[in-house]
């Protein structure tokens, strides 16, 4: 009885335990962005550390920030899909996800630029680009 009280339980006209999931799966986002700068800035770097190349290092380091953004988007738009936002008023829930979208090719990106060398990218002396590989200069 109690748990139907509370999927009955409507807030802003979405079921409460929705709500509670969403706020939830916000606040993970934030927590599993922490883990993963924890992860590249202590096991991953020692690890790389081992190795004779440099641009690993390098891009252990730059990794964490735009990963760490990529998970948490996509975690929020997990929980948008839990609120079961309705079409009305001028289509909320399209802008919403449209605006989720453009914020996960933008952290995709990001990714992808921190990993290409060049200026803000990895910094290798010596390295140049042969196709899809960094080759030792």
């Amino acid at each position: 009885m109690q748990s139907e009280m509370f999927q009955q339980e409507l807030l802003w006209g979405v079921a409460a335990w929705r709500l509670a999931l969403a706020v939830f799966l916000v606040f993970i986002g934030f927590t599993v962005r922490k883990i993963i700068y924890a992860l590249f800035k202590g096991a991953l770097f020692r690890t790389t550390k081992k190795t004779e190349n440099r641009w690993d290092d390098e891009l252990v380091a730059l990794m964490p920030a735009p990963l760490g953004a990529v998970v948490v988007v996509m975690l929020w738009q997990g929980a948008a899909r839990m609120l079961q936002l309705p079409d009305e008023p001028a289509g909320v829930r399209l802008y919403l996800f449209q605006g989720l979208q453009v914020a996960l090719i933008a952290a995709i990106c990001w990714c992808g630029l921190r990993a290409a060398p060049g200026r803000r990218g990895l910094q290798c002396p010596g390295a140049a680009v042969q196709g899809d590989r960094i080759e030792a200069g």
